[in-house]
């Protein structure tokens, strides 16, 4: 699908009144109080992006005031403007309001006024509103080409809301019904008339009855059929209304919400009359039911049948009918607008080209308004929120009119070079969906009547005449397109105004680099970009790596320094990790071939992708700017091209073919040891010829689509997009991976594939044998598929953007007559991303797992295995990777297994609501181990290795004997063993005889104590001996003891001495020193202090 903007012509006029303006800025006053955003880095805002509505009437009111300006009024030049605005407005500063003064000076006179102020104020708000629309092109998904049992004409296609299913019904008489999902078709019906041939009988259109879970059809036999939906068996036709003067050729439903029993059914046919059926009691019954009508066969329900003309004259009780005839060629289109309160009808003459008609209050008759548009009209809708008329004109515009106003448009969209065929309004997004003759779409904004967007070449080519019929469904955006008996449908990817996107294009593939820690992406225009994986910053970009040819893979050698880069052109590039190609390879000598995947081993390089044999480069060196490749001595083992590979260490490689066949390959001798392939092909000659025919070249077109996740127009002639397994394209493999913690065991499955139709299969390379498959994501083109390290989940991805963690431990892990059938448990799914992803990876950061994954629509995203959101490439926020810790589930809130599906809650819930399995409920005692899993915490663990391990304590869970009195339990811990008693009640000591008898040891103040007066004296005279014990008295009698003894010896010495002792002064140096005592006289006097010296 091609898409491309178109420009926009409209000028918006301003007035040079300053009284226009002002009411301008009353109506752009939104835009004025929404701009006030921050320029990024930080830098200093614009100063008109910071006014309100407030402050520009406030400078409106001093800039009034008289002056020498337009109309007498100031005017200012740059520093009092300067001034000024910085005085009134009390915001930005002088600097801000001198470059506002320039840009608002455009002339360069010097001087500015209010009228000049408010011209330049409103163009830029108007400029903004120009680059906001442009900002927001719609942007669609591939189309898809759906698979329909129609082989005519497409006359009608709508939307059920009691079956939710998409309704489409041909001329022939088939009807088809698909999901709202993935758009697969359910259920098909063969409808015919009694009393006509069916080749004879043509289906003109349908209209659904969705409060009676009804179907009306018109038929070529000039009649108009009600059909029951209702039943899933039976297709009966309830009633029916013949006689009509012409074929009804199109037809419109409307109930009343608020009350179903009020609806009208309005047709218009080939003679340019239009007939309104009113129902007064709908959901009781359409028609009275005539008491003719044969009632004995009550297991088969009876037709009724009723004549118009009967209707008309109101023989019906339930029903009146209303009728004009205005037109002069046949009505194209009919609608009940119950906003109007009337019919809206138009043919394709210039008279009467569109006609409302409404229903007289007095009358009840049908009263008409008609409009002349030139040339006539094809179709056309009403928005009621803008009460515009858009018509899809004959001569190549499209006219809005006022349904009030039947003189002129009040507006006209140009732009289609054919006629327009229809036209339909989307209104969450207030755009406008057309269709001309020569197959373009345009989508126009009705209120800046521009156009913003062109579709071409998304639809068939040829032929060059078909009936064309556009249905946009505004609940799921999707926009729907028949060409003849085709049908397509293409989706409206939601608004990316605050939507981060990391590429300027989509994400052809992604890479991580362990040892940088770094992810690798590329886009579609040859650009890399290399992000910060614990933070999400942008590290490094290269532009234009292969010119105008899309990367379609990248790889990294051993050492990871080497980034290998391959293209559509055929080419492979070898880049140091600064931005330096030294190495070109060229796959097919300079010609294009699309390589799908790269693979690098230790002396050479393996391309694959375009043809039935592997391309090997030899080891590269830098003395060659380009290598070609050498001849695979292998040959071709495949029969059609190689879409995907896998290497296992040392020497195993296994390739997978567009028709599911698995080749296990010696990389040394480069000859195929095994052929695997999980089911009988049919058998189209020898081994050696190549097999062609005739879609033998769409296939392999088809095959690099798919592998890539684009979806062309062969999908409804192959069956790619029908679900059935039995088309060519449900065998091919777009991925394989080795198991490589199965590697030791041969016994068990080491070899996943996944490709076409979502299946994904489990092999044994050592017995060539299927160990399992199953349908991972069903409906969908193709799947790709990673497997974390320690192969214990396996993660898969569709076209449609969603993403499922199977948990595979235990998957194939014993030998089975039979294949395993079904599934593995299914752990988690979510919508990832708004189109097909095309690149996983999964690794384990900081104790997390994390899986990322890159897009078709722009973006690189990183998520937990858990499906939590850490972040998308391209944010100005920063993110930390941590261990994942799940918020505590109430248990109110698990479910039982038994009560629901598993693969319904994850699959069918959009919401992403997941019920946490048994292993996954928060456990709060479970410690995560970060530190193990860093380098410095591996170096640290060995060299603790021969150490003695301590024992740690652990965490205890419950303490009761913390809080054993609230609760009542017995106590626990350390102490739980030591037994306790409660204490014994204290004795009462006795009281001394002075506190029981104070009378006998204390007087009162003022007695005197008498010996023998009324108080017994003391017996016996005191006696130290009786008062201190024992061992102090003989310590005592010792001391003084030896007392004496030393007392003694120092009297005998100094009787020895002369009783004078002459203290002979002396001088030395003058002075007279003072006496001197001899040794006796000193002796004396320190032992026996009584004795007095004698003096000289």
């Amino acid at each position: 699908m091609s898409a491309d903007v178109a420009g926009r012509s409209k000028v918006s006029p301003v007035k040079s009144k300053s009284t226009s303006a002002a009411g301008h800025f009353s109506s752009t006053s939104g835009h004025l109080s929404s701009s006030t955003t921050t320029r990024r880095h930080g830098s200093e805002r614009v100063v008109e992006n910071i006014l309100d509505l407030a402050d520009l009437e406030l400078v409106r009111d001093v800039m009034s005031e008289g002056g020498s300006g337009y109309d007498s009024r100031l005017s200012v030049d740059r520093e009092q403007f300067a001034l000024l605005m910085s005085v009134v407005l009390k915001k930005g500063s002088q600097s801000q309001y001198a470059d506002l003064f320039d840009k608002i000076d455009s002339t360069r006179d010097g001087r500015v006024d209010w009228d000049m102020v408010a011209n330049y104020l409103l163009l830029e708000f108007y400029g903004l509103d120009d680059r906001k629309k442009s900002a927001q092109v719609p942007k669609w998904r591939n189309t898809r080409f759906l698979q329909t049992p129609h082989h005519d004409v497409i006359q009608r296609v709508n939307f059920s809301k009691n079956l939710n299913r998409y309704v489409a019904i041909s001329r022939e008489g088939s009807i088809g019904m698909w999901d709202t999902r993935h758009c697969r078709l359910q259920r098909s019906i063969k409808i015919t008339s009694d009393g006509v041939k069916p080749k004879d009988l043509w289906v003109t259109d349908m209209a659904l009855l969705n409060n009676v879970n009804k179907m009306a059809i018109g038929f070529t036999s000039k009649e108009v059929a009600i059909y029951d939906l209702s039943s899933k068996l039976d297709f009966n036709c309830q009633y029916k209304v013949t006689h009509l003067p012409a074929t009804p050729f199109c037809l419109n439903f409307w109930h009343k919400p608020e009350d179903p029993n009020e609806a009208v059914l309005s047709f218009g046919d080939t003679l340019g009359g239009v007939y309104c059926l009113f129902f007064k009691a709908a959901t009781i019954t359409l028609f009275e039911k005539p008491s003719s009508l044969d009632a004995t066969d009550e297991d088969e329900e009876q037709t009724v049948t009723l004549r118009l003309s009967d209707l008309l004259h109101d023989k019906d009780k339930n029903v009146s009918v209303g009728h004009y005839s205005l037109h002069k060629d046949w009505v194209r289109q009919v609608m009940y607008s119950p906003m109007l309160e009337c019919v809206i009808s138009s043919c394709s003459k210039e008279a009467n080209a569109m006609v409302l008609a409404w229903q007289g209050k007095k009358s009840g008759k049908l009263k008409a308004t008609p409009f002349f548009i030139f040339e006539g009209i094809n179709g056309f809708d009403y928005e009621e929120n803008l009460n515009i008329i858009a018509t899809a004109g004959v001569s190549k515009s499209i006219c809005l009119w006022n349904p009030y106003v039947k003189s002129k448009s009040v507006g006209v969209l140009r732009g289609h070079m054919a006629s327009v065929l229809q036209v339909q309004f989307n209104k969450p997004r207030g755009h406008l969906v057309s269709i001309s003759k020569d197959k373009v779409v345009r989508i126009w904004d009705v209120q800046q009547q521009i156009c913003l967007q062109r579709l071409s070449g998304m639809f068939p080519k040829k032929p060059d005449e078909m009936q064309i019929y556009l249905f946009f469904h505004e609940h799921q955006q999707r926009l729907f397109g028949t060409f003849n008996y085709q049908l397509t449908m293409t989706q409206l990817l939601p608004e990316s105004e605050s939507r981060v996107l990391s590429h300027d294009r989509p994400i052809q593939a992604a890479i991580y680099n362990k040892t940088f820690n770094q992810v690798i992406t590329a886009d579609s225009e040859s650009d890399i970009a290399f992000w910060m994986l614990d933070t999400g910053q942008k590290a490094k970009k290269f532009t234009g790596c292969h010119g105008k040819a899309d990367i379609t893979a990248l790889a990294l050698d051993d050492t990871e320094t080497i980034l290998y880069t391959a293209s559509s052109d055929g080419s492979v590039k070898a880049w140091h990790l600064d931005g330096s190609c030294y190495l070109t390879m060229k796959a097919e000598e300079g010609h294009p071939a699309e390589i799908l995947q790269v693979h690098v081993l230790k002396r050479s390089v393996l391309a694959v992708g375009w043809r039935r044999s592997v391309c090997v480069f030899e080891s590269m060196t830098e003395s060659k700017a380009e290598v070609l490749p050498y001849q695979w001595k292998g040959g071709e083992e495949h029969a059609e091209d190689i879409l995907s590979a896998a290497f296992s260490t040392p020497t195993t490689l296994v390739t997978g073919g567009y028709d599911g066949e698995i080749v296990v390959w010696n990389v040394n001798s480069e000859h195929a040891s095994k052929h695997m392939v999980h089911r009988q092909k049919r058998k189209s000659g020898s081994k050696n010829v190549s097999r062609k025919s005739s879609l033998t070249s769409e296939k392999r077109v088809l095959s690099r689509a798919a592998s890539r996740h684009s979806i062309t127009s062969l999908d409804g002639r192959l069956g790619v997009a029908t679900g059935n397994d039995d088309n060519d394209f449900a065998s091919a493999i777009t991925n394989m991976l080795f198991l490589e913690a199965r590697k030791s065991d041969k016994s068990v499955a080491n070899l996943v594939t996944c490709g076409g139709n979502g299946w994904v299969r489990f092999w044994n390379t050592f017995s060539n044998t299927l160990e399992g498959e199953w349908t991972a994501h069903p409906d969908v083109t193709s799947v790709i598929m990673v497997v974390d390290e320690p192969n214990h989940a396996l993660i898969t991805a569709d076209v449609d953007g969603y993403l499922k963690v199977w948990n595979i431990l235990e998957y194939c892990m014993t030998t089975n007559q039979r294949p395993a059938v079904e599934p593995p448990p299914l752990l988690k799914g979510w919508w990832a991303h708004q189109d097909s992803i095309t690149s996983l990876i999964t690794l384990m950061r900081n104790g997390r797992q994390v899986v990322i994954t890159s897009g078709m629509d722009c973006t690189c995203h990183v998520w937990g295995i858990e499906g939590s959101h850490i972040g998308t490439f391209g944010q100005e926020e920063l993110w930390r990777i941590e261990p994942y810790v799940a918020p505590p589930t109430p248990p109110e809130a698990i479910k039982e297994e038994s009560e629901f599906d598993e693969d319904e809650v994850i699959v069918e819930d959009a919401a992403g609501e997941y019920v946490i399995p048994d292993d996954e409920v928060y456990q709060p005692d479970y410690k995560y181990e970060t530190w193990e899993n860093t380098r410095l915490g591996t170096e640290y663990a060995l060299i603790r290795v021969d150490k003695r391990e301590r024992q740690q304590p652990g965490y205890l869970k419950d303490m009761p004997y913390l809080h054993w009195e609230e609760t009542g339990q017995p106590p626990g811990g350390p102490y739980a063993s030591v037994i306790t008693h409660d204490l014994r009640e204290p004795i009462s000591p006795e009281k001394p005889g002075f506190i029981t008898n104070p009378h006998q040891y204390f007087m009162k103040p003022g007695d005197e104590w008498k010996y023998g007066e009324g108080k017994a004296g003391p017996k016996v005279p005191f006696d130290e001996r009786n008062l201190f014990p024992k061992y102090i008295l003989e310590r005592e009698a010792k001391m003084k003891q030896k007392h004496d003894e030393e007392l003694k010896k120092s009297e005998a010495v100094a009787d020895k001495r002369p009783s004078k002792a002459v203290l002979a002064p002396s001088r030395r140096h003058g002075r007279v020193s003072a006496p001197r005592l001899n040794s006796s006289s000193s002796s004396a006097t320190s032992v026996s202090p009584n004795k007095r010296i004698s003096k000289v």
